[in-house]
């Protein structure tokens, strides 16, 4: 993330507007004792994030931080045991499209307007079954 944004600055910047989505996590926001490293490199996104934040607004560019819950996806599925889910918790995840459509709202708000964070939680993942 560091040395995409690096390269990709010189062209952000004299823009008259630029925007960065950093793709993050709930548990960069939230604590979970079973995801401790997951997490830990999350909360370094969302520091990165608002520290890139507070430098780019004063050069027009807009950084958000897309925190992003259970995201249905072939690289969950290829985690081996860890990624398995029953198919009724697969259809309660999000999905790519959620996620690019939240990228596509953020990108298409007028530039009076600033995103700097915006949560997709996975709510149905919650509900108890009947």
């Amino acid at each position: 993330m560091f040395q995409i944004t690096q390269a990709a600055l010189p062209y952000l910047q004299g823009k008259e507007r630029s925007d960065i989505v950093n793709i993050s996590s709930v548990w960069g926001v939230d604590y979970n004792p079973n995801l401790l490293s997951y997490s830990a490199s999350k909360f370094a996104v969302e520091g990165y994030t608002g520290g890139l934040r507070a430098w780019g607004l004063p050069r027009n560019i807009r950084v958000t931080s897309l925190q992003v819950d259970k995201v249905d996806t072939n690289f969950r599925r290829n985690l081996g045991n860890a990624g398995v889910f029953p198919d009724e918790k697969l259809r309660r995840m999000l999905t790519p499209k959620d996620v690019s459509e939240a990228v596509c709202f953020v990108l298409s708000t007028n530039s009076t307007a600033h995103v700097s964070y915006m949560r997709l939680d996975a709510p149905l993942w919650y509900q108890l079954e009947k």
